[in-house]
């Protein structure tokens, strides 16, 4: 069968032409890249948000919370032997007894009857010292008579001496003159001897009457011992005898606790205590830690530096019953000698209360009645301090990893070491003592991405002071908007492609529908 050029044309070179027409097409239309958006020119310059920061008026309040507990507790402790034959009603744990009132009593028998032997003991010594006083006094009047005595004899012996030598004595005469004068000699050397000797027995007698008192002494404190009085005012919390208990020297009688005071034992964290250290001490918080039992301390008034010493500050107890908040004032008194909590790094401190039972109560009431801070409560503590360092407060948004802040210098970021005294809600206080962070300075406070010395910087907005909130476009947010436009471009571009190519398909489709074209 032969085919017609007509036919060859249609079915053949036609749709291959078209074909070709259409590849050429796609190939000079369809890959061409659309045309992308210029970028705006970029400022190099970093935007961001300062703030001045703001002195501090030297003010600061430490919290933090604590057990109440005793001030002192007294144990008493049996000092003698013997039976238990009077015990106070009062004396049981949980009732009130008074300095000087009778707790306990003894039985003092046989102390008694050895304070009467040696009270007639020492009346012995005293009549023995008197005899020898009596035979003192008749030794040294013989002494005297036998000195006289041999003053004559020596005056005979001399005369007989001389009459020798006119030949009016013999030798025999002169002799018995030289025997007489040692014979008085040697009287005279006995009389002293039994003097000395009375001497030294008064000497023994006189130290026996002093051990006699001594034991008179002893014997009568033993005695005064067998009744036990209440050392000071307070609570009893522990008793361990009854009636016709026996006891024995170091036997423990009951404990007596001090509630006249009470301490508040708190931790304080190392950079409180820093803090607390360097503040001033009060005059009025040192007067309240004054009473009939207590002393200023030397360093709670400035005058000596003591080392592991804090000065006295006052303080404000706070608890919470039945929605109501008792107060009362105290004083820090000193860190606890336990020295740093090793589990939980801080250091325990004591608040003295000098009026446990003085409590203020908020909201008040007609029927208000104090309540007094017992053993055992957890209270919250508040410590006064008014440091003697300056400082300045900053938001606590502005404080950058390793205790630093970033500030700007001729349109520059520079990176400041701070040293933070305390963090109070969303500010930190910092020391302004030295070379360190200024007043003048401005404390960038938004976010630096690739923070570094000397990095071009440019102040967006500014605040006055910590508590403010700043914020700014930033350049980052300009470049999420332009690559946003420059996708929708892509995408329009994209979409005159496949239109494009539609428009083909359905140009062969209807050539195929005309012709022979298997």
């Amino acid at each position: 069968m032969k085919i017609s050029a007509r036919t060859l044309a249609l079915h053949y070179v036609l749709p291959l032409s078209c074909l070709a027409a259409g590849v050429a097409t796609l190939f000079l239309f369809g890959t061409r890249a659309p045309a992308m958006r210029k970028r705006p020119p970029r400022n190099l310059a970093i935007p961001v948000s300062v703030i001045k920061p703001q002195l501090c008026d030297g003010n600061v309040v430490v919290e933090s919370s604590g057990v109440v507990q005793p001030f002192r507790e007294i144990e008493l402790s049996a000092e003698i032997v013997g039976r238990v034959v009077f015990k106070n009603s009062h004396l049981k744990p949980g009732h009130y007894v008074r300095a000087g009132d009778e707790l306990l009593r003894l039985d003092s028998r046989d102390y008694d009857l050895e304070v009467e032997r040696l009270e007639l003991q020492l009346r012995q010594s005293e009549a023995s010292l008197r005899t020898v006083d009596v035979e003192i006094q008749n030794a040294e009047r013989l002494v005297a008579i036998a000195r006289e005595s041999l003053a004559l004899q020596q005056q005979d012996h001399a005369r007989t001496v001389e009459l020798a030598k006119r030949n009016a004595a013999s030798q025999a005469d002169v002799d018995t003159a030289r025997m007489t004068v040692l014979a008085s000699q040697q009287a005279l050397t006995q009389l002293d001897n039994q003097l000395r000797l009375l001497k030294e027995r008064k000497t023994t007698l006189s130290l026996d009457a002093e051990a006699t008192q001594i034991s008179l002494k002893t014997a009568k404190l033993d005695q005064q011992r067998t009744v036990i009085h209440a050392p000071i005012s307070g609570l009893v919390v522990r008793a361990h005898v009854e009636d016709h208990s026996i006891v024995e020297p170091g036997t423990s009688l009951a404990t007596i606790e001090d509630t006249s005071a009470v301490e508040i034992l708190c931790h304080l964290r190392s950079d409180d205590v820093d803090l607390v250290s360097h503040s001033a001490p009060q005059e009025n918080a040192v007067s309240q830690s004054v009473d009939q039992n207590m002393e200023v301390r030397p360093e709670a008034t400035g005058d000596i530096n003591v080392p592991h010493s804090l000065p006295d500050l006052p303080a404000t107890i706070r608890f919470s019953r039945a929605g109501r908040e008792y107060r009362w004032r105290g004083v820090l008194s000193r860190i606890d000698g336990q020295g740093v909590d090793t589990e939980t790094r801080t250091i325990p401190c004591r608040v003295l209360v000098t009026q446990p039972h003085a409590s203020e109560v908020f909201p008040r009431e007609d029927n208000d009645r104090p309540l007094a801070l017992i053993r055992g409560m957890f209270v919250a503590v508040e410590l006064h301090c008014v440091t003697r360092r300056p400082l300045i407060a900053v938001p606590e948004l502005a404080i950058r990893p390793g205790k630093k802040v970033w500030v700007v210098q001729d349109s520059k970021l520079q990176i400041q070491p701070v040293r933070i005294v305390r963090i109070e809600d969303a500010n930190v206080l910092i020391d302004a003592s030295g070379d360190g962070l200024s007043l003048s300075d401005r404390v960038i406070v938004s976010p630096v991405p690739n923070a570094r010395v000397g990095l071009d910087v440019s102040v967006a907005r500014s605040a006055s002071g910590p508590g403010h909130t700043v914020t700014s476009e930033s350049a980052d947010s300009r470049d999420a908007t332009w690559q946003a436009q420059t996708s929708q471009e892509v995408v329009l571009s994209s979409e005159k492609v496949r239109a494009f190519a539609q428009r083909k398909a359905a140009l062969v489709r209807r050539s195929q529908d005309e012709g022979d074209i298997p």
